[in-house]
């Protein structure tokens, strides 16, 4: 080691028997064991660590949106290693996520696909049978999920399928006047 040598952001200005002088990038002098400025334990001042974490922070600037909420728990349902998936009921044990949406990375991709979650929605399955892909994945409100749970029995009504909430909102009608009249298979 010797004087102006340099170490990532670190260049040596004086040395003593075990530690050294140096004067970082960023203009801040520091004093630090020549062992571990050789070794790589010390870069620099302490300026490069604040500068990845402020990187990685801008880079994942939506963590903790809900969005990123959103994403998480999927990725939390469908993890059979969570203590969240152990502790839930069953229906989501064969749920699988597009490899895209999955790992490092999975949450930018899934962002790109889904855009941000809008206020009042959560992620949703269109098709219960299948898996999280884009195309199968949309933002819905609680009304929306609650219709589209697999005990919900679905009715042709004016050419769709629709549960008896949703005939009953497009009728205005009560619960048992729907009820009774799909069940005796009168017309509308």
């Amino acid at each position: 080691m010797e004087i102006g040598q340099r170490f990532t952001r670190l260049v040596i200005t004086s040395i003593d028997k075990k530690k050294c002088n140096c004067v970082c990038d960023c203009g801040n002098e520091i004093k630090k064991y020549i062992s571990d400025v050789i070794k790589g334990n010390h870069k620099s001042c302490g300026c490069l660590g604040r500068q990845r974490l402020k990187e990685h922070r801008e880079k994942h600037f939506l963590t903790g949106s809900p969005t990123y909420n959103s994403w998480e728990n999927m990725t939390n349902r469908c993890n059979t290693n969570s203590v969240q998936h152990k502790n839930s009921i069953d229906s989501y044990k064969n749920v699988t996520i597009c490899e895209q949406w999955k790992g490092r990375g999975g949450f930018q991709i899934f962002y790109n696909e889904m855009g941000d979650r809008p206020e009042g929605k959560t992620l949703d399955r269109i098709d219960n049978e299948l898996g999280y892909f884009k195309e199968n994945c949309r933002w819905a409100t609680k009304q929306e999920q609650q219709n589209n749970r697999r005990v919900c029995k679905k009715y042709q009504f004016r050419g769709s399928l629709q549960t008896i909430a949703e005939i009953m909102k497009v009728t205005n009608l009560s619960y048992m006047i729907v009820w009774h009249r799909l069940n005796k298979g009168k017309s509308w």
